[in-house]
């Protein structure tokens, strides 16, 4: 595509408006919908594109209710929108809206790591979140890690070094000759956790 050609600001906006009042499909109606509020977020227009979100289902009609529509339109829309809560300094929102992702695909990898920049906004640990940390440390190791994080952050040391416990173990099983030496780095982490949680014995 010839990015010289695309519009952005107030002629993207008037070019959406104009392309959905041609436009016959109902799901290419919803996509330019949700592309007017990228435009109106580059006006910085964030209760306008929050409008435009909202207002985006609409022209979906009974699609809107399908697994398929949530598990991929409604996703975007939602990622789209805790972008914006981001840019308003609406954090805690922006969360919840993220985790509201992963309840339409929870073992969807793409879309736990899609919501992951936005669950970690705030240290606070609900039950959704901490939900959606134990399903992502299951599912791949960078989500352990990620869950690890958390739980440092949320002042739980004990639990962090817990998950880098799972951590070591996960490569030690990736070592063959065992006079190989362990990951100096994750036990020197794991060390440090247990000495924050206040396990001086383990830490050792």
């Amino acid at each position: 595509a010839d990015a010289s050609k695309r519009l952005e600001g107030a002629a993207g906006v008037n070019a959406c408006d104009d392309a959905i009042a041609q436009e016959s499909d109902a799901i290419r109606k919803v996509e330019l919908k949700l592309a007017r509020a990228v435009h109106e977020i580059e006006l910085k227009n964030y209760d306008l594109a929050l409008a435009d979100i909202d207002h985006a289902d609409a022209f979906a009609g009974s699609k809107a209710v399908e697994r398929g529509y949530a598990q991929s339109v409604k996703i975007s829309e939602l990622e789209l929108q805790a972008a914006i809560l981001v840019r308003q300094n609406r954090p805690a929102e922006a969360e919840q809206t993220a985790l509201k992702m992963v309840a339409l695909a929870p073992y969807d990898l793409v879309t736990l790591n899609r919501a992951y920049p936005y669950v970690v906004l705030t240290p606070e640990m609900s039950p959704a979140k901490q939900a959606y940390f134990d399903l992502f440390g299951r599912m791949s190791t960078p989500g352990l890690i990620a869950r690890s994080e958390a739980r440092q952050w949320a002042g739980d040391y004990a639990g962090a070094a817990g998950d880098y416990e799972t951590l070591l173990q996960l490569l030690d099983g990736f070592i063959i000759d065992k006079k190989i030496a362990r990951s100096y780095s994750v036990l020197a982490r794991l060390s440090l956790l247990y000495q924050f949680a206040g396990d001086t014995a383990k830490s050792n």
